[in-house]
């Protein structure tokens, strides 16, 4: 019985040490939804445009997930034809967000846009409030929302 343990403890071990030393040396696949071309930060995890705001966080069983982040800014463009918008929130600077066929469009009841009940990308103006909620990693929007504007 105890060889047994101490054959699967020198297995584990072994396997261990070779995933780590894959780890280090880059070869293994990089995990759905990681862009290896993101800056690493100090603690290992990825940080988007040289923040301190990591973009992905390790779970307690080694597993890696994303969480999507908002802004909330004033519309400076909006591109029909290639599909994106761009919002500019003076603290956080100008991002061009790309809106797709699962971007979610809405507006605020007291909103300009709050009597429409289906929104698309034109209705979107220059100069409005929105909310934009996004995936940091390819900057594609999961949802836009028209918002009244602070006054």
């Amino acid at each position: 019985m105890r060889l047994r343990r101490l054959l699967l403890a020198s297995v584990c071990a072994l396997m261990a040490a070779h995933i780590s030393n894959a780890i280090q040396r880059g070869s293994l696949p990089v995990p759905p939804g990681v862009n290896p071309n993101v800056p690493v930060g100090p603690s290992g995890t990825p940080i988007r445009g040289g923040g301190s705001r990591p973009t992905h966080d390790t779970m307690s069983g080694g597993d890696t997930y994303v969480s999507t982040r908002s802004l909330m800014g004033e519309v400076r463009e909006v591109n029909l034809a290639e599909g994106y918008i761009v919002v500019t929130d003076p603290k956080r600077g100008s991002a061009k967000f790309y809106v797709g066929t699962k971007t979610r469009l809405k507006a605020d009841k007291d909103s300009p846009l709050g009597g429409k009940k289906e929104l698309s990308l034109e209705d979107f103006q220059k100069g409005q409030t929105v909310k934009v909620i996004f995936w940091p990693q390819n900057f594609h929007a999961t949802e836009i929302k028209v918002r009244q504007p602070k006054s």
